[in-house]
């Protein structure tokens, strides 16, 4: 403890012998700090990490409090340090109480989640060259396993609360804290405590500060990360069976929505039985396909609760060039009578064809690019109503932002869904797209956007939901939040399939990244069937609230003050922050967590003043029939720009391809 005065101890003495001590300290949502406590995973060399324990705009040691402030609907967190101390501490342990407030107002306990940090080691050269910048070697934060979960002694084993924090070894605890709707405004405080054996207790406060507005329910900025349910359970080794399994796929889609993004099919191969000819379509059985997905699709009755909406994005089954030598249908006139079939069908069944979309290719080439102009020509062209065409575009967009056009020329007229890397995004050739376009981003690294694998830092994956807002971009894509099944030897050069939860403790997955497309680690690890998610996921979820913010100033016309706080953080991104594609470094963005909250605390003292200019957003009730007048997703996500229409976005597996950018190939 020598020297570290950041760091909130009880040093007791009896006998001139030292008792055990707890060494306590708190750091925001945007920190990733390494397991010995004594080094901070960041770009920006001014946040140092013994000023951090001391204090920083969440934690003040001196009088042991943690302030917090959001707004209802929004969930807060921080972290825990708990330091071992020279001589390790036993049986430690957490508990937070309810939080009081005005008037005998309370935040119930039940409403505060606790995590214990899982520490996975990086000891090769880290990710790159596309997805640098790694934060260099060290026991990075990830995994956050639920307090509930006790010791295991499998796969050598996982010690749960009350636990074990070795000599010379810090314990991260992940804090979520949900403000519930009705909740009254004004500030609230309450106390957690960290106990450990032979050891005085040691109890900080929490403050809360509840601003006077809602985040609305309904999600403004469309984010979809896509999954494959066999990856997800083969990552475990195949341990979900039956009803399991089934439970498994609602809380992938129920954890995704509480985190503020969509659980995606992009991938999946899942699609209804049929018979066709050289005629054409026989028959169609849809039975199978919608005795699996209706309970995500049906906007009267679905997994997420009374009332609420369904799935905001959703593939089409309907395949034209995916990886595959032939599309499905294989027969053109049966493709294109399928078509008519998914509008009917989805007529049929209530569910909204606005947040549907065919998925035409992944990352292309020039030699298909007249076949799927053809292809999204027949989908346009298809009676009925409007169902929308996306391709991933990558390579083929060229080497530099002048080489572009070409592609825009061709596609512009018949593709609507411009889901583009973002390392080949370029803002002009975008922005000028034409109307009713939906514009997208996915994956491709700093400094375009922010870096995803596992040795990114706390800041990186929130950088999305705000270039989106300062860019106008309709939607995110990320490929996959699945790939826990992959396994990659760097020095045999080989991939292998990573099928007994190696992916907690070998995090190598690609050639070039560490623990890439990992948002899901496979429970069975720690002896829990459900998802294990990660702080990662966390960031996402921290963005996707910022984005209401803005867009509640936004609709308090003031919007020019969201743009404002959002420029002075992201300051350029895409193809704004570099010469040309693939040209890599650091995020020009602030890598400082304090900057991006202290943006949002701005925000939130002026919608203060604005409640009277806020949406009054009804509580979910009895879930109302879709209007085919009044799509309800598919159209920007719900985006309100100066220079553009008001639209809506799109939602959506089957394993990406082996080859191609969404595995960001090097």
């Amino acid at each position: 403890m020598k020297g570290l005065l950041a760091w909130t101890c009880v040093c007791l003495a009896a006998g001139g012998a030292a008792a055990a001590e707890i060494g306590v300290w708190a750091a925001p949502d945007g920190c990733k700090i390494d397991r010995s406590g004594r080094k901070l995973f960041v770009q920006d060399a001014n946040q140092k990490i013994d000023q951090l324990k001391r204090a920083n705009h969440i934690w003040d040691s001196k009088q042991g409090e943690i302030s917090l402030a959001g707004a209802r609907g929004e969930t807060v967190a921080f972290q825990l340090g708990i330091a071992g101390g020279e001589a390790g501490l036993e049986d430690v342990n957490v508990a937070l109480t309810a939080l009081a407030g005005p008037g005998g107002a309370t935040i119930p306990a039940k409403r505060i989640e606790l995590f214990k940090i899982y520490y996975t080691r990086v000891a090769d050269k880290g990710s790159g060259p596309t997805n640098r910048p790694s934060m260099g070697k060290g026991w990075y934060p990830d995994a956050l396993v639920p307090w509930s979960v006790p010791d295991t002694t499998a796969y050598g084993g996982y010690d749960g609360p009350p636990f074990l924090i070795a000599p010379t070894e810090t314990q991260g605890v992940w804090v979520d804290a949900s403000i519930p709707y009705g909740t009254p405004a004004g500030a609230y405080a309450g106390k957690v405590r960290v106990t450990a054996k032979g050891a005085p207790a040691k109890e900080l406060t929490v403050r809360l500060r509840v601003y006077n507005f809602d985040i609305p329910r309904k999600i403004h900025s469309l984010f979809f990360m896509n999954y494959g349910l066999s990856d997800l359970n083969q990552a475990g080794g195949y341990w979900l069976k039956g009803e399991k399994l089934a439970r498994y796929e609602v809380q992938v889609h129920r954890t995704a929505r509480r985190h503020r993004f969509t659980a995606g099919n992009m991938y999946h191969t899942a699609r209804p039985a049929i018979k066709e000819s050289a005629k054409g379509l026989i028959s169609v059985d849809w039975s199978k396909y919608d005795a699996r997905f209706d309970k995500f699709l049906n906007p009267r009755k679905n997994v997420f609760g009374p009332g609420a909406e369904p799935v905001e994005i959703w593939k089409a089954p309907l395949f034209a060039m995916i990886g595959r030598p032939q599309p499905w249908p294989k027969n053109p006139k049966a493709w294109d009578q399928m078509i008519v079939e998914i509008k009917k069908h989805w007529k049929q069944r209530g569910w909204d064809l606005s947040r549907a979309y065919v998925y035409l290719a992944d990352e292309p080439g020039k030699d298909r690019a007249e076949k799927l102009n053809d292809y999204a020509r027949r989908v346009k062209a298809s009676p009925g109503a409007p169902l929308r065409r996306q391709i991933a575009v990558y390579t083929i967009l060229g080497r530099t932002w002048n080489s572009q056009q070409w592609v825009f020329d061709l596609w512009k007229d018949n593709l609507d869904m411009w889901m583009v890397a973002g390392d080949y995004y370029h803002v002009p050739s975008m922005n000028r797209l034409p109307a009713g376009c939906l514009k997208g981003m996915y994956q491709g690294a700093e400094p375009f956007q922010g870096n995803e694998p596992l040795d990114a830092d706390g800041v990186a994956m929130r950088t999305w939901s705000w270039i989106a807002w300062q860019y106008r971009i309709d939607y995110l894509c990320y490929y996959s939040m699945a790939e826990a099944w992959r396994g990659y030897d760097l020095r045999r050069g080989k991939s292998f399939e990573n099928n007994n939860c190696q992916i907690w403790d070998r995090p190598r997955n690609r050639k070039w990244a560490v623990s890439q497309g990992v948002f899901i680690y496979p429970g069975k690890r720690v002896g829990y069937d459900l998802p294990i998610v990660n702080i990662r996921m966390k960031q996402i979820r921290r963005g996707q609230t910022d984005y209401e913010y803005f867009w509640l100033l936004r609709h308090a016309g003031e919007g020019a003050l969201a743009d404002r706080l959002v420029k002075k953080v992201i300051n350029v991104a895409l193809s704004e922050a570099a010469s040309a594609p693939e040209r890599y470094g650091y995020g020009k963005w602030s890598h400082n967590p304090r900057d991006w909250d202290q943006a949002i605390r701005a925000a939130a003292e002026r919608l203060e003043k604005l409640t009277g200019k806020l949406p009054k957003e009804p509580a979910p009730a009895a879930a109302r029939p879709v209007s085919s007048r009044q799509p309800g997703g598919m159209a920007p996500a719900r985006i309100d720009t100066p220079n553009r229409a008001v639209r809506e976005p799109p939602a959506g597996f089957t394993r990406p391809p082996v080859a191609g950018r969404h595995r960001r190939a090097s």
